[in-house]
């Protein structure tokens, strides 16, 4: 225990990138078209976005094992990782939450993409056009709001390990001593 109070920052690293990664195996965002009332969603995991988030994850938890495994300028290195990558994440999870319509365009231009003949390009134009004209429109998911939390528990957890002083024997290979 005195281990996780020495590497609070590493333990937030890490467990916010284990709830970013679970995150990716649900729906972020819904897709609804309103002239037929058809509702598309599914786990993000499934999209090119998704899978980012899924790698951001596993980078986080990795840098927060690394926090927990190491001491001095190691750990710093691994906090500004999991730092970066926990903002990262951080970001795509508000763009959802405070504008559901990007994160539905991304969604609905590969669904676009791949359903008709037209090229990528002319899918995100088309589906653009939809969104303005409110054919289509996009609801946050569950997902979503779990991502966002990893988020924030993985920057706060980089900011603890990057602030938060620790002796140079405070990695969990070192010995402790007997004081």
């Amino acid at each position: 225990m005195d281990r996780l109070r020495a590497n609070l920052g590493g333990a937030g690293l890490t467990f916010g990138g284990i709830v970013v990664t679970i995150a990716t195996f649900f729906a972020w965002v819904s897709v609804t078209n309103t002239s037929t009332h058809q509702t598309v969603k599914e786990a993000a995991i499934r999209q090119v976005f998704g899978q980012s988030v899924f790698l951001g994850g596993i980078i986080i938890t990795v840098a927060g094992v690394g926090v927990l495994a190491s001491a001095g300028r190691g750990r710093i290195i691994w906090a500004v990782i999991g730092l970066i990558a926990s903002l990262l994440v951080l970001a795509s999870a508000l763009i959802g939450v405070f504008s559901p319509d990007t994160l539905g365009q991304i969604f609905a231009t590969r669904e676009a993409a791949f359903e008709s003949v037209k090229s990528a390009s002319g899918a995100t134009e088309s589906v653009k056009q939809a969104f303005d004209s409110g054919l289509l429109t996009a609801s946050i998911k569950f997902g979503t709001w779990i991502g966002l939390i990893g988020g924030v528990l993985g920057t706060v957890g980089g900011v603890i390990s990057l602030l938060r002083r620790q002796n140079r024997k405070g990695g969990i290979w070192d010995e402790e001593s007997e004081d």
